[in-house]
């Protein structure tokens, strides 16, 4: 019995450390070796990260996460990280010792923040939570690091939102982007770009989402994308992504379109014949296009002496139909005074 509880807790223990964290929030400062829920952890080596000036980089380590992590040593002139996200939210994890850079700053979309890694002791703590960011719009964000003092600092990962991603920053975007509203659609068409496997299409009822993917892995072949799932009378918001083995690119320009049931106008036709008497007839758009369109083909010479107006109220008693027959002649002068039927 003594032996099954030992396994029992080994068992529990090995699998809480390989599943997200899902006690109390982390605060900054506190030792965090996995994501908690709702986030996804980003391991240093990721290649959508950029360093630029000489990194230190460490490879089987069991002390940071994946084995790995990149750091300065403590002249930190020229010396940054940058990386692109989608997400709502930020963690930076590593170490934090007595050589420790006390002013690391982190700019988020040109607003900048700081963080310190370092700490009275000799011993250097690992996994620590330096830097955290939340509530941002849930949208892409680039991120620039670096330190404004000297000491040592660097990256062993990175922790967004568990829906977020990484973009892919070497990947441009998809370009003129257009989209034309019908009847219960929008019709979107692009300018591709040749480093892209597939298109992925988002669209949000905001100017600046969330965007959400509503179709993915649209053909590089094919540039163009009908959206049926929309509603009329609703103003939607789209975007495309490009996306290849290293992972999806940044947003291509925001376009909007609103789709609109067909408009069923009506007018009154008002036609002054020779003698002075007038004639009003109710009738759709289209009727009454069509009379006009008689009328300046006859008036050019050809086409019949005559037109049938539709008496639609007046279709009384047995008879099937009733038509006025205006003479082209007797004509005078008509006008049109179009409206919009309230349903």
């Amino acid at each position: 019995m003594k032996n099954k509880v030992i396994f029992m807790l080994f068992v529990t223990l090995f699998m809480g450390l390989n599943t997200p964290l899902s006690v109390s929030a982390a605060s900054v400062g506190q030792t965090l070796p996995i994501p908690e829920t709702s986030w996804q952890r980003i391991d240093d080596t990721d290649t959508r990260i950029t360093y630029n000036g000489n990194f230190l980089k460490g490879t089987g380590n069991s002390v940071d996460y994946n084995g790995t992590a990149h750091w300065t040593d403590s002249a930190n002139q020229g010396k940054y990280v940058e990386f692109s996200f989608v997400g709502t939210k930020l963690r930076l994890i590593y170490a934090k010792n007595n050589a420790g850079s006390s002013n690391v700053a982190v700019t988020i979309d040109g607003v900048t923040e700081t963080y310190s890694a370092y700490s009275n002791s000799v011993t250097t703590d690992r996994f620590v939570l330096l830097y955290e960011k939340t509530g941002l719009s849930n949208t892409q964000h680039t991120v620039h690091i670096e330190a404004a003092t000297t000491g040592t600092w660097g990256m062993d990962a990175i922790d967004i939102d568990s829906t977020g991603y990484m973009i892919n920053t070497s990947l441009n975007s998809p370009s003129n982007l257009t989209a034309t509203a019908g009847d219960a659609n929008v019709s979107l068409q692009w300018i591709g770009n040749s480093a892209a496997t597939y298109y992925n299409v988002k669209r949000s009822t905001s100017p600046v989402g969330p965007f959400v993917t509503i179709q993915q892995n649209v053909p590089v072949t094919r540039a163009t994308y009908q959206d049926l799932t929309v509603t009329n009378s609703t103003t939607y918001y789209y975007v495309i992504t490009s996306i290849n083995s290293a992972g999806e690119g940044y947003y291509s320009n925001v376009v909007v379109a609103t789709p609109q049931a067909p408009q069923k106008n009506r007018g009154l036709l008002t036609i002054t014949m020779s003698t002075g008497l007038e004639k009003e007839y109710d009738l759709s758009m289209q009727e009454i296009n069509a009379f006009i369109s008689w009328y300046e083909t006859k008036e050019a010479g050809t086409g019949t002496a005559s037109y049938a107006i539709n008496k639609y109220n007046t279709n009384k008693g047995p008879f099937k139909n009733r038509k006025d027959y205006v003479i082209f002649d007797k004509i005078l002068t008509f006008e049109v005074n179009e409206y919009i039927p309230v349903e």
